[in-house]
């Protein structure tokens, strides 16, 4: 599938979420408002009732306007115009309440009619817990008559209505763990794309590597088996070198995906003392060796002497190679390696810059990630799996050490290296 089908999949399939998810919040919030309307009536109809029975209980007449006032979202005001027993207001409450199947606990307030002092204040809890809410500030109406009235206030109102809302709360649930399978299956998705892109470019690399050596040996084997081959010594004796140089390519080649191999497989590394300056000079001398037909200018900034590290020497050469070799690789011009050391705290830290190309900005952070290389289109003009750095961030760390891009731009490159001293 191609890449402008699996965004726009993506995309359409992540609006289809979002507009879920915003279809369920717009009914949830509907349904909590109407549990909450539901609930508010059901508290004025148990309150009015619970007023008939305190006029029944004393004698008196029934106020003939509305007496509940709701001042909040979970306190009532009942005015009754007479007096008002606790004990018996207490006991209407309760049965009125769970007559409306209302369970939330509640606190009822009587209040003195002249001056609107608290004369009695009780908290009921419905399920006999020694949990107390917390004191809030509940402000008491003030009438122009002396009224007699009490307040019933419910702290927990909102969470016995999420309560009720069992379904809602399920199906919201559900929602939000498909959304999250769903974000995690994306994840998946791009990270296998990903891993296909790179061995889809592992596999045109190695094509790439592979091709020019193979047909280069098969030329001149078949050469070297005509019968006029034993006729020129100079030719075999030129042909058969080139043998050996296309086959060492071949052999290097493939040491260097070993190399990658290993280390992913818990290879033991041979820590012991090892002379770092003895080490940058081995990989120059390779290095000069390997590029025989390239003026390169190599400065070693060494203020030192000796420095020992310790280090498994084998693999600190390679990863000092791989990034020396990079530096004349990527360059178009005559290359130019320093290498600056510096001690510091039972430290090293090697810095190598060259002037080579640079490496793109958006690029920089993706450097040490394994068969990574800079994108150039169809051209494959500089050779390699894009294994070089990711073997040497590896190496480094499993050396207590680590690697970093300092800086990278058309003038050049700078990475550090960080690694214990003895």
């Amino acid at each position: 599938m191609k890449n402008n089908q699996i965004r726009w999949l993506m995309i359409l399939g992540a609006l289809s979420i979002a507009g879920v998810l915003i279809v369920q919040i717009f009914w949830l919030r509907k349904a909590f408002d109407l549990r909450q309307s539901q609930f508010n009536y059901n508290v004025q109809v148990a309150l009015k009732n619970v007023v008939e029975s305190l006029c029944q209980f004393n004698g008196s007449d029934v106020p003939e306007s509305n007496p509940i006032e709701q001042v909040s979202s979970n306190y009532f005001v009942v005015r009754t115009n007479d007096v008002i027993p606790p004990n018996s207001l207490e006991y209407f409450l309760k049965a009125e309440l769970q007559k409306r199947t209302i369970d939330s606990d509640f606190e009822y307030t009587i209040y003195d009619c002249s001056n609107q002092n608290i004369v009695f204040s009780e908290y009921i809890d419905i399920n006999t817990s020694e949990e107390q809410p917390k004191e809030e500030e509940i402000l008491s109406p003030k009438y122009k008559e002396n009224e007699y009235y009490f307040g019933v206030f419910f702290p927990h109102k909102t969470a016995s209505i999420v309560n009720q809302m069992g379904i809602w709360v399920f199906s919201s649930s559900a929602l939000f763990i498909v959304i999250i399978f769903f974000t995690l299956a994306l994840f998946v998705i791009f990270r296998q794309k990903r891993l296909s892109e790179i061995q889809r470019d592992f596999v045109n690399n190695m094509a790439h590597e592979f091709k020019t050596p193979i047909s280069t040996i098969s030329l001149a084997s078949d050469y070297l088996s005509k019968p006029e081959a034993s006729k020129s010594p100079e030719k075999l004796s030129n042909y058969a070198s080139i043998i050996q140089k296309e086959n060492n390519r071949l052999m290097n080649q493939v040491e260097r995906v070993l190399q990658i191999a290993k280390p992913e497989k818990a290879t033991i590394l041979q820590l012991q003392e090892v002379d770092l300056f003895g080490v940058i000079t081995e990989a120059r001398e390779h290095l000069k060796l390997m590029h025989q037909e390239t003026p390169i200018e190599f400065e070693i900034n060494n203020s030192f002497g000796t420095l020992m590290v310790k280090a498994d020497k084998m693999h600190l050469h390679n990863a000092i190679y791989n990034l020396i070799d990079n530096g004349v690789k990527y360059c178009n011009r005559n290359p130019k390696l320093t290498l600056d050391v510096v001690e510091k705290s039972k430290q090293i830290t090697l810095e190598i810059s060259d002037n080579g190309i640079g490496i793109p900005g958006k690029y920089q952070k993706l450097i040490f990630q394994r068969f990574f290389r800079v994108p150039k289109g169809d051209q494959h003009d500089v050779k390699g799996f894009g294994i070089g750095l990711f073997y040497v961030k590896m190496i480094l760390k499993k050396m207590n050490g680590s690697i970093r891009l300092v800086h990278s731009d058309e003038s050049g490159s700078k990475f550090q290296i960080k690694i214990p001293a003895v």
